[in-house]
């Protein structure tokens, strides 16, 4: 066993959970003392219903998904079971994943009838059988699953030699590169460019939408601007930086964020703005407040199925121009659709149409300025089929037809 192993072997033992380690091909590299008892049911429900291949996926996933989002991601397997991870890193690059579980966040028999009668009906012999090895799954509640999930996160970055530094470092690097380059492309006519009003609307509509990746690139383009305008002056960029806090703020408030979370944040973001020194630090820190700010927007902190509704409102949020159904993202979370219409008005309040209806009218309140779209183009890149049906919603939300909204916001 090496330090690595040890380490979470010791994990293991004061958790009280099961620990594994797998590369990047699911393969298991480790697995610590105690995982086949709490295996066991996983190895039955993935023998008896072919669910081998879907839950090596889903590790997979998940471990990917760990390096996204700054070393710490907690998901569901496609029976429902919750597992954290972290990645493990050498010289930058992921090698392998740490996987803490199975284990339960919700009572043992709401989960087994829920997430085991309802979609796989087992007879009732082996419904016994998996009753009995269910047991030595255990029970965690949220709160302490979070705890556990940093403290791995703590020790993995501590096997892959500091990682969070190492992330910090690549990060600043990449922005520096992007600002410098674009700055130098630009620079011919950025000199007589006014500020770019457009890319700041989208940009605020991005992070209502919780367009991470649109929101990036655009913040990107504003702070080119910004930087080539300011002269490099430490003091006006921290002012605009400030002006860009404030939109930000108000647009995850619009998207959906608790507006007592972001005020909150808030405080604390102009208390922090102050220790920044050089303009290198303060990009990097505008973009990891950019990201908190979109990752607000239907967060799930607090929720029984945090990793089922994130992927769940992603594939909306990617697919919403298509004829999308519940069944569509019921099947792409591995759900029925009347578990997942459950739990999304549950622990979010909205149900899937309302949700997916603002989703729509967004966008489409994006496009209706733009005079040289017709209204019924506007309908359809939406996903719309009927534009009439598309009239109803938006005045239903918006309060104005598409037309009306179109003269009001004419550019």
């Amino acid at each position: 066993m090496n330090e690595t192993q040890l380490a979470f072997q010791n994990f293991s033992i004061v958790s009280g959970l099961a620990v594994t380690i797998i590369d990047t091909k699911g393969q298991a590299l480790f697995e610590s003392e105690g995982y086949a008892g709490a295996a066991a049911f996983v190895r039955m429900m993935e023998d008896a219903y072919g669910l081998a291949g879907q839950c090596t996926y889903a590790k997979l996933y998940a471990g990917y998904q760990s390096v996204c989002f700054d070393g710490r991601y907690i998901f569901y397997d496609p029976m429902g079971l919750v597992y954290f991870v972290a990645p493990l890193m050498e010289q930058g690059v992921h090698v392998s994943s740490v996987i803490s579980g199975p284990l339960i966040m919700t009572e043992r028999a709401e989960y087994f009838e829920i997430d085991v009668q309802d979609r796989f009906h087992p007879d009732a012999a082996f419904s016994r059988q998996l009753r009995a090895a269910l047991s030595a799954v255990p029970v965690v509640i949220p709160k302490r699953v979070y705890a556990m999930a940093e403290q791995q996160f703590v020790c993995a970055a501590f096997c892959s030699g500091g990682l969070p530094l190492v992330h910090q470092k690549q990060e600043m690097q990449r922005m520096q590169s992007y600002l410098h380059t674009y700055i130098s492309d630009a620079k011919d006519d950025m000199a007589n460019r006014l500020y770019p009003i457009k890319k700041e609307e989208e940009l605020l509509s991005s992070i209502s939408r919780g367009d991470v990746f649109l929101a990036r690139a655009l913040l990107n383009e504003i702070l080119g601007h910004i930087f080539f305008h300011s002269g490099q002056d430490l003091e006006v960029i921290r002012s605009r930086v400030i002006e860009l806090i404030v939109l930000l703020s108000r647009a995850a408030v619009k998207g959906g964020a608790s507006a007592e979370t972001i005020f909150a944040m808030n405080y604390d973001y102009f208390q922090e703005i102050e220790g920044m020194h050089t303009v290198e630090d303060l990009t990097y820190w505008l973009s990891q407040v950019m990201n908190k700010f979109t990752g607000t927007i239907f967060s799930f902190a607090n929720a029984k199925h945090a990793d089922v509704l994130y992927r769940a409102v992603m594939y909306i949020k990617t697919n919403y121009m298509k004829k999308l159904t519940l069944e569509d993202v019921a099947g792409h979370v591995f759900l029925s659709p009347a578990y997942l219409s459950k739990i999304f008005k549950d622990e979010t309040g909205c149900n899937f149409n309302t949700y997916l209806n603002t989703i729509r009218i967004e966008e489409s309140k994006r496009l209706l300025p733009d005079n040289s779209i017709e209204l019924v183009d506007i309908s359809s890149m939406v996903g719309y089929e009927d534009q009439s049906y598309f009239s109803k919603v938006f005045k239903k939300l918006v309060g104005l037809s598409p037309g009306k909204f179109r003269q009001a916001n004419y550019k």
